[in-house]
């Protein structure tokens, strides 16, 4: 039993943190879903595949499905 207690204790510290952020905006740009994140007030860090050219300073984006697009709002909290 302490086997696997032991598993799941390695397997929990290795887990990616959850990034979060407060939805800003919603854009569909060529058939691709984005949010864009307050990035003042998240924990997201953007990468080099952000849209850069269309952010405002202090925030992200991240590309999402369309259903997920669909299920939240502006001024809502979303975490990857």
């Amino acid at each position: 039993m302490k086997k696997y207690g032991l598993i799941l204790l390695l397997f929990w510290q290795c887990a990616p943190e959850e990034k979060c952020g407060n939805i800003i905006d919603k854009v569909i740009i060529n058939g691709n879903y984005y949010f864009i994140l307050n990035a003042a007030n998240s924990v997201f860090v953007g990468t080099s595949d952000d849209l850069t050219s269309y952010l405002p300073d202090g925030a992200v984006s991240g590309q999402v499905t369309e259903a997920v697009y669909n299920k939240f709002s502006v001024g809502e909290e979303y975490c990857q």
